[in-house]
């Protein structure tokens, strides 16, 4: 018996140190920290009780991350994403608009603006850029906004040429949006509108007024109520200075965040949840306002990018799509083009599961097919 112990003991404890072996080679696990917080709202005013506020005005609102594993960031991992004067993102918008010339405004909130994803790469601005490739003629340049010319009109769209008007800020969601929609957007006169939609469209608004103070405070989500889920390394102890350790933490912790996920958005879902009736209420009416002013509405569906092999939430999906179609809009679902794709290679960085430029890529692709 005591052999036996002996070389039980000496086969786990050699399998331990291939293990730890294997796993210095690899460099895992690896555990980064997340990206830099810099001033990123601007507030401008109180509406019924909600806090109006827009992406910083006239800065670079540059994101540093830990690490570049994908080699898209700058050369000190950064992501710059800058805005105009009125806090959009891009260029300075223009409400006069040339002869020929056909604008798309984007609603959304920080998968629309694009976060951790460099300008050129939006899904609105490659919209656009896959529309004037396809209609636009005599080599018409969407930026700068106040250039003006004489366009060869033929009819349709051949002879049209596009711009993207972003007003994507992050944190948004239906209620903000529709807000924006209505104070914002339609002053531009837009030909078409985009609505972005992925589940945090039924969250709380962000920000609240706080009562007696009427000071605005961050409203607290759903990975705010435990901070033990998003530690960013295990506990100091002798137990996890040895890699397996570690590992194991980092594949239990991950769990437990993804059940957790998935069990605040399903509740936020259910058909009697006040919040998915607030969402539902006002996607409703951002399509009827456009509809009465004979704008066409797009909605494009960004899934969770979790477990897309066996998704949570193709019903909401499907519940979403039937209210586009009731409304008349147009209703466009990502699920089914990135249902086979690694949800890890879809991410800006593995601290930030924001969609990165592949998705991006994709959404655009989808949504200039359905504009014809």
């Amino acid at each position: 018996m005591i052999k036996k112990f002996i070389l039980l003991f000496a086969s786990l404890f050699f399998c331990l140190v291939c293990a730890e072996a294997a796993l210095a080679i690899l460099g895992l696990p690896r555990f980064y920290n997340w990206h830099s917080t810099p001033p990123q709202f601007s507030f401008i005013g109180i509406e019924d009780g909600m806090p109006v506020y827009v992406n910083a005005p006239g800065e670079c609102i540059r994101f540093v991350y830990d690490g570049n594993p994908r080699g898209y960031f700058g050369k000190d991992n950064e992501v710059d994403q800058c805005t105009n004067s009125l806090g959009w993102r891009g260029p300075e918008f223009s409400v006069d608009k040339p002869q020929g010339r056909l604008r798309i405004a984007f609603l959304g909130d920080s998968f629309t603006f694009g976060e951790g994803v460099r300008f050129q790469d939006t899904y609105p601005e490659k919209v656009s850029e896959l529309l004037n490739a396809k209609y636009c003629r005599g080599g018409f340049e969407t930026r700068p906004y106040n250039a003006s010319g004489k366009y060869d009109i033929t009819g349709g769209l051949y002879g049209k040429c596009f711009e993207s008007y972003d007003f994507g800020v992050g944190g948004y969601n239906s209620v903000n949006e529709l807000f924006a929609l209505e104070h914002f957007a339609l002053k531009y006169n837009p030909d078409i509108v985009v609505l972005k939609y992925d589940l945090s469209e039924a969250e709380p608004e962000l920000y609240a007024v706080a009562p007696g103070t009427q000071e605005v405070q961050r409203v607290p989500r759903w990975y705010d109520t435990d901070p033990r889920l998003f530690a960013a390394r295990p506990p100091e102890s002798g137990l996890y200075k040895l890699r397996l350790s570690r590992l194991l933490w980092q594949i239990n912790m991950s769990r437990k965040k993804n059940a957790a996920m998935v069990s605040y958005y399903s509740a936020l879902y259910q058909p009697e949840s006040r919040d998915w009736v607030r969402s539902e209420q006002a996607l409703r009416l951002m399509i009827r306002i456009c509809r009465q002013k004979n704008i066409p509405v797009y909605v494009v569906f960004f899934p969770m990018l979790y477990r897309l092999e066996q998704y949570p939430f193709a019903d909401v999906h499907s519940r979403v799509g039937e209210v586009v179609k009731e409304e008349g809009g147009v209703f466009i679902d990502l699920f089914p083009l990135l249902k086979n794709l690694r949800t890890d290679k879809l991410w800006v960085h593995p601290t930030d599961q924001h969609p990165n430029e592949i998705v991006h890529r994709i959404a655009a692709k989808a949504i200039a097919e359905q504009i014809n």
